[in-house]
C-alpha cells in the first residue's frame, strides 16, 4: 500500500471535505484511460441503499480494514467509483477523483443503476449470455447492488417490495452514476 493513498485517506476523512458532484465521471475516466492501458473496469458508486459507512480494506481480505467511508454530506448517494475486478467477496474501486487510488470493499457495498432508456422491458438473464433462461423482466429503472460483470453482462441483485432477484443484465441498462441519466 503507497505511504502517500493512506495519508490521503487520513486527510479524507478528517481534514479535505469531499463533494462527489464536484469529481469526474467515472464513464469518462473509463473512456480517457483505455486509451492508456488502465485495466477496464465498471463504472459504480457507494453506498447504494443506505447512509451508513462502507469499510475500505487495504486487501480483499476482512482483516485488512482502512478506514470507514462514510457517504459524502452533499450527496444523497455514495461516491461514484470504477470497480476494476472482483476477488472472492470483494471488489477492488478506483477513485477517479485522486491520483488513481484504489481500496477494497466488500460485495454490497457498491451499486448501479438499471436504467430503461426505451418502452421495452428489460431481459434479467440467468448466464451471461442473451441466449440463456430470461428469469424475469424488468419494466422501469433499480439501484441494484454489483455482484459481478464481464464485458457484455452486469450481474446484479434487485430488491422490490415483493421480490429479490439475482441475474445478468446487458451493460448498455447499466449507468454508474446516481446523479446523472447515463443516456
Amino acid at each position: 500500500m503507497k505511504p502517500k493513498f493512506i495519508i490521503y485517506l487520513l486527510l479524507s476523512a478528517f481534514i479535505l471535505p469531499l463533494n462527489a458532484q464536484t469529481f469526474p465521471q467515472p464513464e469518462l475516466w473509463l473512456r480517457d484511460n483505455a486509451a492508456q492501458g488502465v485495466e477496464q473496469g465498471i463504472a459504480c458508486f457507494t453506498h447504494p441503499l443506505c447512509g451508513f459507512p462502507i469499510t475500505l480494506y487495504s486487501t480483499p481480505s476482512a482483516f485488512a480494514c482502512l478506514k470507514d467511508l462514510s457517504i459524502p454530506t452533499s450527496g444523497e448517494a455514495g461516491y461514484e467509483v470504477v470497480a476494476l475486478r472482483k476477488e472472492n467477496d470483494f471488489i477492488l474501486l478506483s477513485f477517479p477523483y485522486g491520483e488513481n487510488e484504489q481500496a477494497w470493499v466488500k460485495i454490497g457495498d457498491v451499486g448501479v443503476i438499471v436504467q430503461n432508456y426505451s418502452n421495452y422491458s428489460i431481459p434479467m438473464y440467468t448466464q451471461p449470455d442473451s441466449l440463456s433462461t430470461v428469469q424475469t423482466y424488468l419494466l422501469e429503472g433499480y439501484i441494484a447492488i454489483l455482484y459481478d460483470w464481464t464485458e457484455d453482462f452486469v450481474r446484479v441483485c434487485i430488491h422490490d417490495e415483493k421480490s429479490e432477484y439475482i441475474g445478468w443484465i446487458d451493460r448498455r441498462y447499466i449507468c454508474g452514476s446516481p446523479y446523472t441519466t447515463c443516456n
